[in-house]
C-alpha cells in the first residue's frame, strides 16, 4: 500500500475550505493509501482519530503570517528526516515554498485552492510574496493541479507550464440532522422561512456586506441568517453586526456538519455573494441538496453551475436586490432549478468519481518517479 503525506493543511477535523478537501480525499482513498496528515497543534485537538488515518501534531508559532510558514517547514523537516513516504501532497501553492526540500527525497503533488494574491484580504507586500511563491508550485512539483478551471488556465498563460484541473467534489447523498438544525435555528430567533449566507472565513471577498446591503432594501418576511467563523475579520464582523435589520440573524460557525447541513436544506434560497473563490465545496453543497442558489457571477462560480443558478453582477448590491426580489416572488422556478442543479452536480461533482482521479494521479506520479 502506497505512503502519502498530506501538507499544507491546518489539521483535522476540518472547518471549511482547504482543509475540507485533504479530508475527503484522505477519507475517500484510505482503503487504497496509507495516509499522513501534518496538523498544527492549535487547530487539531490533541485526541483527534481518523481510523486509517495518521495525524501528526507539530507545535507551530502564532500569528496570521508565521503560523502557515512554520507549519509548512516543520511538517516538511519532519517528512524528510523521518517520514517514509511514496509521495507527498502539498495543498495551497503557497505551501509550496518547501517543495524543493521535499524533493530531496519524494515525488511532490502540488495543488492550487486559489490565488491568494487576487483576495483583498492581504496587503501588497504579502501579495507579491504568494506570487513569487507560484514559482516552487509549477516548477518544483512533479504535477502541479488546481481546484479552478480559471486558475489552472491562468496559471498556464503566466507560466506556460500545464496545471491539470482537477476539481472539488461533494458526496452524492449528504448526511444532515434537520431536526438538530432547527434546534439551533430557534436558539437564534430564526423563523421558519429564511435566506441562508454562510461562509467558514468571514472576510471581505465573501461579500457578506453587498447581501445585507440588498436585503435590507426589500420588504421580505422572512429572515436573513449568517453563519461564519467571528473571529476571522474582527472589524468586518463587527460592521456586519452593526445592521438595525432585526431581520438578520447571527449564527456563529456551526462545527457538526450535519447541524449545518440541517439548517441549510431549510434555506428558502441560498445566496453566495464571494467576491473571490477558487472552487467552493459550501456552494456544491447546496446545488447537492437543491437549494435555490442566488450567486455572485465570478468565473469560479459560473464554471460550475453555468446555468443552474441566479447570478448577479459581482459587487453590485443593486442587481443583487433585484435578482433576490424575483427569486423570492417565483419559488416554483427556483424549486425547478435547484433539482436540475442536484442533477448536474451529481453527474459532474461527485467525490466518488473526483476520488478515482486523485487515485490516477497518484499512480501516475508514483509510476513516472521510479521510472
Amino acid at each position: 500500500m502506497m505512503k502519502i503525506a498530506l501538507t499544507g493543511l491546518k489539521g483535522f477535523p476540518s472547518k471549511g475550505g482547504v482543509e475540507r478537501v485533504g479530508e475527503a480525499i484522505a477519507q475517500a482513498l484510505k482503503e487504497r493509501y496509507q495516509f499522513t496528515v501534518y496538523c498544527s497543534e492549535s487547530y487539531t485537538p490533541k485526541d483527534t482519530r481518523y481510523p486509517g488515518i495518521n495525524i501528526v501534531r507539530l507545535p507551530c508559532f502564532a500569528g496570521k503570517h508565521m503560523h502557515p510558514v512554520t507549519l509548512n517547514l516543520f511538517a516538511a523537516l519532519h517528512a524528510v528526516l523521518f517520514g517514509d513516504y511514496d509521495l507527498v501532497h502539498i495543498h495551497n501553492a503557497e505551501a509550496c515554498f518547501v517543495s524543493p526540500l521535499l524533493r530531496l527525497k519524494f515525488p511532490v503533488v502540488a495543488t492550487s485552492h486559489g490565488q491568494g494574491y487576487d483576495r483583498d484580504k492581504w496587503n501588497p507586500v504579502a501579495k507579491r510574496v504568494m506570487k513569487m511563491l507560484d514559482f516552487f508550485f509549477i516548477h518544483f512539483s512533479n504535477r502541479a493541479t488546481s481546484v479552478s478551471l480559471p486558475d489552472a488556465e491562468n496559471y498556464g498563460r503566466r507560466w506556460r507550464h500545464e496545471v491539470q484541473y482537477l476539481p472539488n467534489g461533494v458526496d452524492d447523498e449528504l448526511v444532515m440532522d434537520p431536526e438538530s438544525g432547527r434546534a439551533i435555528l430557534e436558539r437564534h430567533g430564526v423563523g421558519r422561512e429564511f435566506v441562508l449566507f454562510a461562509a467558514g472565513r468571514m472576510d471581505r471577498t465573501k461579500g457578506c456586506h453587498f447581501l445585507l446591503e440588498a436585503f435590507s432594501r426589500t420588504n421580505a418576511e422572512l429572515d436573513l441568517v449568517v453563519i461564519g467563523d467571528s473571529d476571522t475579520d474582527r472589524p468586518y464582523i463587527e460592521m456586519l453586526k452593526s445592521t438595525t435589520d432585526a431581520r438578520v440573524k447571527f449564527i456563529p460557525f456551526v462545527e457538526r456538519k450535519a447541524d449545518f447541513l440541517g439548517i441549510m436544506s431549510q434555506a428558502r434560497v441560498f445566496v453566495f455573494p464571494s467576491l473571490y473563490e477558487a472552487m467552493s465545496i459550501v456552494l456544491l453543497e447546496a446545488a447537492t441538496l437543491g437549494i435555490p442558489i442566488v450567486a455572485s457571477d465570478i468565473p469560479a462560480n459560473t464554471a460550475i453551475l453555468p446555468e443552474h443558478v441566479v447570478y448577479f453582477r459581482s459587487g453590485d448590491s443593486g442587481d443583487l436586490e433585484e435578482k433576490l426580489r424575483w427569486v423570492l416572488a417565483h419559488p416554483a422556478a427556483m424549486a425547478e432549478m435547484g433539482r436540475s442543479s442536484r442533477q448536474w452536480v451529481k453527474d459532474n461533482f461527485s467525490w466518488r468519481k473526483i476520488s478515482e482521479r486523485y487515485d490516477a494521479l497518484y499512480q501516475s506520479v508514483r509510476r513516472t518517479a521510479i521510472n
